[in-house]
Formats: C-alpha cells, sequence, structure tokens
C-alpha cells in the first residue's frame, strides 16, 4: 500500500500537477477511434518487446478486429499516454488533434488513456467527444504497456509522455510532459 501511495504522488509531481475530472457526458461510438474495454488480459492488448529498440503491441478496436503498432511500419507514429484527469495532456490535445487531422496519413497518432475507474470506457470515450478526438484511442487500463515503454525507454514516469516511433519502427524519442505542435513537429521531422 506504502508503494503505491508513493507512486500515485510521483506520477502526480512528475506528470501532471491538476487532477480535476471533465464532465461526463454519454457520448456515441467513433468509427476513426479505437477502444478497448478490457486491456489487463493479453487477448485485449498484449506486447512483447523484441529488442531494446521496438516494443510489439496489439489491441482490439471497437469492431473486434486486431491491429499491430507494426502495421504502420513505413509511417511515422506518435504514441501518446495520456488521463482524462491531467491538465498537462488536456494542454498537448489541439498538438495532436491537429497532427492527426494535417498529416495527411505520414504521421499516425495513438492516444493511449492511462485512465482507471469503474466506468473508464464510459469517461474515455465521454472525454473523446468533448475534445473532439479523431485519432485512435486505446485503453490501457492496466498500465502495462505504459511501463513496457516506461522500463524500455524513458526510465521516467509521468503522463504525457510521448513515444516518437520512426518509420523503422524503433522509438527515436520520447518526450514528456505537455508539448507543443511545432515541438512534435520539429521531433518528427528529426525522426525521418
Amino acid at each position: 500500500m506504502k508503494l503505491l501511495c508513493t507512486a500515485i504522488v510521483l506520477l502526480c509531481i512528475v506528470g501532471c500537477e491538476h487532477s480535476s475530472q471533465p464532465p461526463v457526458q454519454s457520448v456515441p461510438q467513433f468509427p476513426n477511434s479505437v477502444y478497448e474495454e478490457n486491456v489487463s488480459s493479453l487477448d485485449s492488448i498484449g506486447s512483447q518487446s523484441d529488442s531494446a529498440q521496438e516494443i510489439e503491441f496489439w489491441w482490439r478496436d471497437s469492431t473486434g478486429a486486431t491491429h499491430s503498432i507494426r502495421e504502420y511500419k513505413g509511417t511515422t507514429v506518435l504514441l501518446n499516454f495520456w488521463a482524462t484527469w491531467c491538465a498537462p495532456c488536456r494542454e498537448e490535445l489541439p498538438a495532436l488533434r491537429d497532427i492527426a487531422a494535417n498529416s495527411n496519413d505520414t504521421v499516425i497518432v495513438i492516444g493511449v488513456s492511462t485512465d482507471r475507474t469503474l466506468n473508464t470506457l464510459q469517461m474515455v470515450r465521454s472525454f473523446i467527444d468533448s475534445q473532439n478526438i479523431k485519432y485512435q484511442i486505446i485503453l490501457d487500463t492496466s498500465t502495462a504497456l505504459f511501463v513496457d515503454y516506461l522500463t524500455a525507454y524513458s526510465g521516467m514516469e509521468g503522463i504525457p509522455e510521448t513515444y516518437i516511433i520512426g518509420k523503422d519502427g524503433t522509438v527515436k524519442f520520447v518526450l514528456v510532459g505537455s508539448q507543443s505542435e511545432q515541438t512534435f513537429k520539429n521531433y518528427i521531422a528529426k525522426a525521418n
């Protein structure tokens, strides 16, 4: 219990300074976003590290289709770990939304929500609706995927945390904290 409390305090100090919950509303299913209700089992979301440079993971979307991060090899990916309650995460959402909308499929944005509540799926869907997010969202309620990336690459626990994955499928940069659209664009250019 002491370890859990320490981890929560560190997360708040490192990544997020505010923790107010956004209002919860009901929302329709979005065809452009990926949802996963039970991500704690490896059948729903899984990961494995093939080397120090690549972590393979897969997820099922709202239609039941399975996807893999390797599907995006040849494309730059911004893999963004975030939570609805995280103020810095909300600050960088417009930048991520704009990059996803204006990249002409040269950059793919995948958001990984680390929210954990009794109604995580509904809460995240409501948040996506209120923020007009059209890029893919994966739920990592067990934070297993976040921990895999954290352990392999940054060692700094805090959200938002964005991994810029180059066209070759390897992580090129790790950005911790809220970033501007221009900062993302600069690192995307350097990644390729």
